[in-house]
């Protein structure tokens, strides 16, 4: 019990140290997000899935609504390229189709970028299954 308690103790105190320096961290160093940090009061990351040449996609937890989701950041801040970032996030939260994610949120961060929230979804990506099928995919793929 009191091992767990100090475990807990540790883990809030790591995550705040990550939240306070992480800023300063990606700034000078070029880093990517830090497992554990906190983003926008709410989504906690947990690993770097991808990245791409404008940021990357992370594994996170929704910490109001106790459940995985994707953060997709997008690092370039240019007041431009922001405003047509929250344009398509807002029409991408409009749309609903049984084969596309949702996108549940988004937000910028100071010194972090912007990003999406969408529902996480697990197992293999497109590139995986194009590069095991070695061909077109069978129609009940798509």
């Amino acid at each position: 019990m009191l091992q767990t308690r100090i475990e807990s103790l540790l883990d809030i105190v790591i995550i705040f140290l990550y939240n306070v320096n992480a800023e300063n961290m990606r700034e000078d160093l070029g880093m990517a997000l830090i497992t554990g940090q906190i983003l926008n009061g709410r989504y906690r990351v947990v690993k770097r899935i991808a990245e791409g040449g404008y940021g990357a996609v992370y594994r996170a937890w929704d910490l109001s609504l106790n459940m995985p989701c994707a953060l997709k950041e997008n690092l370039d801040t240019h007041e431009a390229v922001q405003e047509q970032f929250f344009k398509e996030a807002s029409l991408l939260a409009g749309l609903r189709h049984p084969h596309l994610p949702r996108v549940t949120d988004y937000f910028a961060q100071q010194g972090f970028g912007q990003f999406l929230v969408m529902d996480f979804v697990d197992g293999q990506d497109l590139d995986q299954l194009l590069d095991e099928q070695k061909g077109p995919l069978p129609f009940e793929y798509i």
